[in-house]
């Protein structure tokens, strides 16, 4: 019966429609700029009789009914002049021309990945970036474009503390997780981009768009908690027959050798006098005795052999007074670094007519870095748009990578005598001729002990990196294609499929000539006791490692778009559902006795365990073929819904429910679904705001959840197969328990805004005040250890944190005549704390003494933070003091157990605040005459604080690591009036080392100012043969150092004591026909 009735209102409707259009008259049209003949997207096109209207499509085409020919039609866009005409223009003319007007803010399209945005239709807080904006900066990453130019877009220049959760280093709008994934979800052109972000070409993306709040982002489900960073390509575009337009871009980057004179060593005789006391109170005997083998600087190598007679008392001066004089880090740069030297080239040839639009980009980039590693890089982009008819049309977009790299010389840190570095080492001999280096093992040792039928021990650091290299291979395809069809002009389909592929073959060849190779094969070649005979588990020979990672995902998506203006009504929507798989696979295995011609490996025993020379220990040779394969699977549906009333109130709502495999169906049916609504006024167009300065006046509000998942983490107990320790049978061990109820993390956000100009666009920005709950966050909860044994918690839904902050981007045109000056201000306020969180220690602000770089959830404190113990000075003997019990005390592992049994009561710990900047902004100035432009950017981190990295004497004596507070050291009764810096000790007390590094003098304000880059550029139009040519020269510098931090040190709180980013410069030209 159902049925039935639902046949006959189908027929009713069909018939109705059909009767209706049988009075009605179709028109159709495009809309292009007057200026460049662009096409004009959302452009309105209104018919008065009928009270209702259409939006141009993305090739400015519309198609509307009237009642007859001569109905007006009023065609408007924002930034363009209002235009009447009759119906029946458009029989005779395909193409009407906008003028654009002077002064007037450009309106904004918004891609979200599922459907373009205008400004006026949306109630979300989103940036877009478009082509100009990126440009102003230089360099092979897209994402580095966005760095101090988008507003809510932080980099971190530390290290990524946990790179299973963590990729990018950068965030939106800073965390909303404690424990789960932290990246922001990278969008290209409308699907999910799961390469790696190297791969793509900045010179082929025409804009970036950035959705921050619930509003924006939400339409994303379960993966958009972080934020979404949406990139789109650059295109042909259907519209009016236009001639092909090229683009040629080359762009030369180089950049200043690394000086490592910025890493602090203490000076030679200082440091040699250290080695002499260590030796003299026995530090190095245990080793010299229990493992003669393990290499030894070379200073405690002369004393050594002085004091077993091997050398005489001159002998040794004679060799010590030679390392006086040894610059390790002059040497290194000297023999070991080149200029870095980019080239970048780009071709992109675009063009298109009313029925098909093509675009072809060719990118090519050389990269040297300054360890003389290679990179190559090549991407070809194709695209195309065919309308076969006026209703359908027919897109194709076909990505492809190709990347090899080399690996180059050995860096400095790979310098070390057994893991200690020395400020004096040196890679030739008092003759000048290279010599080895004792990387690993004493040399007189391994000759005199294991010299004879052994390969050679030595390494050669001048030469072994011809013998031992790295190559890189990796392809990407990123296609996709769609097709849409126009039911009604206000109502189309779309089914989209698309298909990415990624493999990355890492080969690691060390030929029998190289270190690596020769030592290998000497720590498992065994001799008979007996005979004497030797044979070689591991042969002789290369040996080539090689790791294959390939993934494929692809995602089909069938999706309604409804887009409609009726009288004062225009309402845009778009309903769908998609399925999404990522499959992931890897291989790794080691062949032994490799030679490439002719081409030979020979087998091994991967099983058996081998007695290993010198150390003596027992291990199964390494390089067993291993295999990896992972598999995701997302269903969703979605839809999104915005409804504009006279072009002053507004609204919009979007839902989403995702299922994925991690989880299994009876998570996903309980699972509550992700969602938003927003509302907006644009107070401008009210009667009583109709004042002459105010150019646009639009207030928002936002309100939604999104989603976070960790996609390691599953409500199934997870394990890990391998073989048995005795046996080498297969066999699982369970590495984490699991919670059944696991699901999704849940992002709620609130967000204010402002979209303001004024002064004839003079002033225009936008401002946000946002507040995000995450709840549902993983975090710990007790579980009885009794039943598993292995620890008392496991990971549920329980924990909940907060982030509040601000967002503005202040535009301004300061001068207009002439000589002109713009400026760009980006401020950004970003706050959070953890709310809800089980920590079974309850360690409280202990958990902030030390790595600032680690989350430390503590309830009402921010998650990145730190404290400090109370610092009372040194005593009359150089040691450090602090607080126990009310008093001033030494006993260090009394005020550190204190401090984590009762933190907040003890008196021996100081609480600062965030260790990340709350905040952060940029302001960029453009001055700008003739064919002349030149922006400076400065930006400015602030409202946190960095612990100044000291000297700890555990570090000084076992890895030859300092820092400059050394030099201020405590060496007399009395210093302790002008010193801070406790005394050389031996034996070591590692918790004075400890609590001295973690003191309150040693936590400083990171407040800074940072000249980011100058560019300057020049931009000419010439006009020849008819045709119009654009020529653009540019150049760039980047890094260009901090100018001003609130520490009194000068130090700079981002790289304190490391090697600060290196300048860069880039020179280029693009020519445009």
């Amino acid at each position: 019966m159902k049925a039935y009735w639902s046949l006959i209102i189908t027929i009713l409707w069909a018939s109705l429609c059909q009767a209706q259009e049988s009075s009605v008259i179709w028109i159709e049209g495009t809309v292009l700029a007057k200026d460049d003949k662009t096409p004009i997207q959302h452009a309105t096109v209104f018919a008065k009789v009928r009270d209702y209207g259409v939006s141009t499509a993305a090739d400015g085409g519309f198609r509307i009914l009237v009642n007859s020919p001569e109905d007006s039609l009023r065609i408007s866009s924002v930034g363009f002049r209002q235009v009447m005409v009759v119906a029946s223009f458009f029989k005779e003319n395909k193409t009407i021309f906008l003028e654009r007007e002077k002064n007037t803010l450009e309106e904004v399209v918004v891609e979200t990945g599922y459907q373009q945005l205008r400004s006026g239709e949306s109630t979300g807080a989103a940036e877009v970036l478009d082509k100009e904006m990126l440009n102003v900066q230089t360099g092979t990453n897209i994402l580095d474009r966005l760095n101090n130019m988008a507003s809510s877009v932080r980099f971190d220049n530390q290290p990524i503390e946990n790179a299973d959760l963590q990729k990018l280093n950068i965030s939106v709008r800073g965390l909303s997780t404690i424990n789960g994934a932290r990246d922001p979800l990278i969008v290209l052109d409308g699907f999910i981009y799961e390469g790696d972000i190297n791969n793509i070409d900045p010179n082929s993306i025409e804009s970036v768009s950035i959705l921050k709040d619930a509003a924006a982002s939400a339409i994303w489900g379960a993966r958009a908690g972080n934020g979404v960073i949406v990139m789109t390509s650059k295109k042909g575009a259907l519209g009016a027959a236009s001639t092909t337009k090229v683009s040629l871009n080359n762009t030369l980057i180089w950049k200043e050798r690394s000086d490592y004179g910025q890493l602090y060593q203490p000076e030679n005789r200082d440091f040699i006098e250290i080695e002499q006391m260590l030796y003299n109170e026995g530090f190095y005997t245990r080793q010299l005795s229990r493992s003669p083998f393990t290499a030894v600087t070379p200073a405690i190598e002369i004393f050594h052999n002085r004091q077993l007679g091997r050398i005489s008392a001159a002998d040794s001066a004679q060799m010590i007074e030679r390392l006086m004089t040894g610059n390790g880090r002059k040497q290194y740069m000297d023999n070991f670094l080149s200029t870095p030297l980019i080239n970048q080239h780009a071709l992109s040839i675009t063009g298109g007519n009313p029925k098909n639009a093509y675009g072809f980009g060719l990118g090519y980039t050389g990269d040297r870095n300054e360890n003389e590693g290679q990179s190559r890089k090549l991407n070809i982009q194709l695209s195309n748009s065919f309308k076969p008819t006026d209703k359908l049309q027919l897109d194709v977009l076909v990505l492809f990578t190709n990347q090899r790299e080399e690996s180059g010389k050995p860096p400095f840190s790979s310098f070390t005598y057994g893991n200690k570095a020395v400020p004096y080492m040196s890679f030739f001999d008092e003759n000048g001729a290279p010599q080895p280096f004792e990387k690993e093992y004493r040399r007189s040792y391994m000759q005199e002990m294991f010299g004879e039928g052994y390969l050679d021990w030595d390494y050669y650091p001048l030469s072994d990196y011809l013998y031992s290299r790295t190559n890189r291979q990796l392809n990407e395809w990123f296609a996709s294609f769609r097709t849409q069809y126009r039911i009604t002009p206000f109502l189309d389909a779309n089914v989209s499929v698309q298909y990415q592929n990624q493999r990355n073959e890492r080969v690691t060849l060390d030929e029998q000539q190289s270190y690596f190779a020769r030592t290998y094969i000497n720590q498992y070649m065994q001799v008979d006791p007996n005979t004497g005979l030797k044979t070689y588990p591991v042969p002789i020979g290369g040996i080539r490692s090689s790791a294959i990672n390939s993934g494929a995902s692809y995602t089909v998506r069938g999706q309604l778009n409804f887009d409609k203006l009726f009288a004062d009504h225009k309402i845009v929507g778009m309903a769908g559902v998609e399925a999404r798989e990522n499959k992931i696979n890897g291989h790794t295995v080691t062949a032994y006795g490799y030679k490439e011609n002719p081409l030979i490996a020979v087998p091994v025993n991967y099983a058996d365990t081998y007695t290993l020379t010198p150390s003596n220990r027992s291990r199964t040779i390494a390089g067993a073929p291993g295999f990896s394969q992972l598999t995701n699977r997302f269903v969703s549906m979605y839809t999104n819904w915005n409804y504009v009333w006279r072009q002053r109130y507004g609204a919009s709502a979007s839902f989403r429910q995702d299922g994925a495999n991690i989880f299994g169906a009876a998570t996903n049916d309980r699972w509550s679904p992700l969602w938003s609504v927003g509302t907006f006024w644009d107070v401008r167009q009210e009667e009583f705001m109709k004042i002459d300065w105010v150019d646009q006046l639009k207030l928002r509000i936002t309100y939604g959840y999104s989603g976070n998942v960790d996609l390691r983490k599953t409500p199934e107990p997870v394990a890990n197969i391998g073989g048995s320790m005795y046996t080498n049978y297969p066999g699982q061990v369970i590495g984490m328990l699991n919670d059944p109820n696991l699901r999704w993390e849940k992002v709620g956000t609130s967000n204010f805004g402002v979209d303001f100009s004024f002064l004839n666009n003079r002033i225009h920005g936008t401002m946000d005040y946002f507040i995000k709950n995450g709840k549902d966050l993983y975090g710990l909860s007790e579980y009885d250890y009794t039943v598993w044994g292995l620890q008392g918690t496991i990971t549920k839904n329980v924990a909940r944190m907060q982030t509040k902050g601000w967002d503005l981007v202040l535009n301004t045109r300061n001068l207009t005549q002439g000589f002109k000056w713009d400026s760009r201000l980006v401020l950004n306020v970003n706050k959070n704390k953890t709310v809800e969180y089980y920590n079974s220690l309850n360690t409280g602000l202990a958990s902030f003494l030390g790595n600032a770089n680690m989350i430390s959830p503590v309830v009402g404190k921010p998650l990145y933070a730190l404290a400090a113990y109370r610092w009372m000075g040194l005593d009359n003997q150089g040691n450090p003091q602090g607080i126990l019990n009310g008093e001033t005390s030494t006993d260090y592992y009394e005020i550190q157990n204190q401090s984590y049994l009762n933190s907040e009561s003890s008196g021996s710990i100081v609480y600062f605040g965030s260790a990340k900047p709350e905040v952060f902004g940029s302001l960029m100035n453009t001055f700008s005459y003739s064919d002349f432009s030149l922006s400076l950017n400065v930006s400015y981190r602030g409202g946190y604080f960095f612990n100044r990295p000291v000297t700890w004497y555990y570090d000084l004596y076992n890895r030859g690591i300092a820092f400059p507070d050394f030099e201020r050291r405590w060496l007399k009764s009395g210093d302790e009036l002008i010193t801070d810096v406790p005394s050389i000790q031996y034996p070591l007390d590692g918790s004075r080392d400890a609590f001295y590094a973690n003191s309150e003098i040693n936590v400083l304000r990171a407040d800074h100012l940072r000249l980011e880059f100058v560019s300057l550029r020049w931009n000419h139009r010439l006009k020849l043969s008819g045709r119009t040519y654009d020529i653009r020269l540019y150049t760039n510098v980047n890094n260009l150092g901090l100018l001003w931090t609130l520490n009194d040190d000068g130090i700079d709180p981002e790289f304190p004591y490391q090697i600060t980013p290196p300048r860069t410069y880039s020179v280029g030209v693009q020519f445009d026909f």
